[in-house]
């Protein structure tokens, strides 16, 4: 498994992290509306949040402020549910489906420069807030495709799904679940430790006393 992953381009991997960025956006416990659009809109456009909020970035303002009203942790625990009912699903062989909104094949013109073709929804066509995400969500899972399925799978640690854009991700989703398990096996192995000793001491109490008088 680790030397198919190791084979994937820059490219697979960028866009498996992507869709990686996805899966743990839509499974994260927000509490903060704001947080939450941020971590959103920084995932859909490959952008940093910082760069969201810049001032003089105006495409940045501009999608924060159109979607500031959006009821983003409801739009985002439905999308946790969507989630785990297609992951569940492909893991256990019985594919969901999903369905994306309609597509046209446009010509777009740019502030300077030529037209440019985009397969995009129809310009015209009211979008609703689920819209968008089903429209990234359908663009990175199309990103996955012909990768190795062993890429995905359950963190064992926090139980969320997750995809290795890495080899080096290993069984575990991120780098604070790996030191969780590691912290967790460290313990198991000290506890071991010390229920052998104390059995060796309950099976020859005289050898933790060290010799007796007489003998």
């Amino acid at each position: 498994m680790e030397g198919r992953l190791v084979k994937n381009t820059a490219v697979r991997r960028f866009h498996l992290q992507a869709a990686d960025d996805c899966l743990a956006w839509a499974q994260r416990a927000y509490t903060d509306s704001q947080q939450c659009q941020l971590d959103f809109w920084s995932w859909a456009t490959g952008l940093e949040r910082h760069q969201l909020l810049r001032r003089d970035f105006l495409q940045g303002q501009s999608l924060l402020a159109e979607s500031g009203a959006w009821p983003w942790l409801r739009l985002q625990r439905r999308a946790g549910k969507l989630v785990i009912k297609l992951f569940a699903g492909f893991k256990a062989g019985k594919p969901q489906v999903v369905r994306v909104i309609p597509r046209s094949l446009l010509k777009v013109e740019l502030a300077s420069g030529p037209e440019i073709i985009r397969w995009f929804p129809p310009l015209n066509l009211p979008q609703k807030p689920w819209d968008w995400f089903i429209l990234f969500f359908d663009e990175l899972l199309a990103k996955l495709d012909g990768a190795s399925a062993e890429i995905v799978d359950v963190c064992p640690v926090c139980s969320r799904w997750f995809i290795r854009a890495r080899a080096d991700k290993k069984e575990w989703c991120s780098v604070a679940c790996r030191s969780r398990a590691v912290y967790r096996q460290r313990k198991q192995k000290q506890e071991r430790r010390k229920l052998t000793k104390q059995a060796k001491v309950e099976r020859n109490p005289r050898s933790e006393n060290g010799p007796q008088p007489g003998t």
